[in-house]
């Protein structure tokens, strides 16, 4: 397969120097176009498509940070990954780049063997994007059954798994930043530790019409498949609250429970994959939260007793014929704030093997119980400590994941 490289650099020593990295790596399976400014390489970029550019920092006209920034606000260039090429050397300067939507980067003077190896992870995962984008869209276009599709995802995941790390990287994006907790949820923290590379769990957070919307969600199956109903339930959930705006959570339930029964054809195959939920909608003007769960509960300790509202026994997609949910509220005070968990079954489920036993539901309970007085980052890294001396000596069985926050 031969690649397409677009590298933007307004020094033509760099330039050549790039080229002969290239030419003495086997320059058979690149096809390198260049550009001498910011400005050149946005016009190369959206006529050629390439498959990766490789972008000096600064440049005339239009510098490099600006000209990635542009590409990837356009919907035709923003699949494209960069590697910026900066003389920089702060964090600050390499977190920019990354921020600004940057896949890697490589520090001046240019060292050959780190060049050449970000270049082919970097094709690594063009590679695997592309495969995903043909399955996902033969999924789409055709009424085959998700369980052929997806049995051919992990025979292909042979294949790609040199790559899988980036397919990483994609999911972790898709998923809602710290900054937009630590904003809208000051006092919170998110345990997430899937099982493979890639998870069937994933958390969702989400600020409208001051309402806060969060969401753990446990989806049939773990690594690829797992992620490939992440990716469903996250286009869904945003679909149901800022396309239809719906708000109250036991109908964003139904709706998602309608929308993933249809995506998957789920009356006209016998698919019966789905995903638990626990999804909470914080009202701070109305003081009140309200919560819905398919298959999934909501503790929260209040003047130290906990309680547990249980979520109602149908999950999202699946067998069951319709989705009734049931919508529970909960008074907020001001005075005495309460702590919130939802979680997947991950942490409870976890099995060791010297005591032969699960974790378990109430041993879970009571460790929420023992830690809800810490700082929440505390007791995020409490959480984690413990699960991490249980399975010790054995293997992680299923994706854990556990949100808390204050209100």
């Amino acid at each position: 397969m031969k690649y397409k490289i677009l590298v933007a650099d307004d020094y033509e020593s760099n330039l050549a120097v790039i080229e002969s990295i290239f030419e003495e790596s086997g320059g058979q399976i690149y096809d390198i176009l260049y550009a001498h400014n910011g400005m050149s390489a946005c016009e190369m970029a959206i006529l050629h498509q390439p498959d990766l550019i490789i972008m000096d920092w600064e440049m005339p006209k239009m510098s490099g940070i600006d000209a990635v920034r542009y590409l990837k606000g356009r919907e035709d260039t923003k699949h494209i990954p960069i590697i910026m090429t900066t003389a920089f050397t702060s964090s600050e300067h390499l977190e920019k780049a990354l921020k600004t939507g940057a896949t890697d980067y490589v520090r001046k003077p240019i060292d050959e063997i780190e060049l050449l190896a970000r270049v082919n992870s970097a094709l690594q995962i063009v590679t695997s994007y592309k495969k995903i984008i043909i399955q996902k869209n033969e999924i789409e276009e055709k009424t085959t059954k998700l369980e052929t599709a997806l049995l051919e995802i992990e025979k292909s995941n042979n294949k790609i798994i040199s790559s899988i790390n980036y397919a990483k990287r994609i999911q972790e994006a898709m998923l809602p930043p710290m900054p937009s907790f630590e904003s809208l949820l000051p006092e919170s923290f998110v345990l997430f530790k899937p099982r493979d590379l890639v998870s069937g769990d994933f958390y969702w957070l989400s600020e409208k019409d001051d309402k806060i919307f969060v969401a753990v969600v446990d989806c049939t199956g773990h690594g690829v498949p797992g992620a490939f109903m992440s990716m469903l339930g996250t286009a869904y959930l945003g679909q149901i609250i800022d396309g239809k705006h719906i708000s109250s959570p036991e109908l964003i339930l139904s709706e998602l429970n309608i929308a993933i029964k249809g995506a998957l054809k789920q009356d006209e195959t016998n698919n019966r994959d789905g995903m638990e939920i626990a999804l909470c909608v914080l009202d701070k003007k109305n003081q009140k939260l309200e919560f819905a769960g398919a298959k999934s509960p909501l503790i929260y300790i209040k003047n130290r007793e906990l309680t547990v509202v249980k979520g109602d026994r149908v999950s999202i997609g699946g067998r069951q014929n319709e989705g009734n949910f049931t919508k529970h509220v909960i008074d907020l005070d001001p005075n005495e704030p309460t702590c919130f968990y939802i979680f997947s079954d991950g942490y409870q489920d976890q099995f060791n093997s010297d005591m032969h036993a699960k974790f378990m539901a109430k041993r879970f309970r009571k460790l929420l119980q023992r830690v809800h007085k810490l700082p929440f980052q505390e007791q995020g890294q409490n959480l984690n400590n413990i699960i991490e001396d249980w399975m010790r000596h054995t293997r992680q069985v299923d994706d854990i994941l556990v949100l808390g926050f204050k209100a």
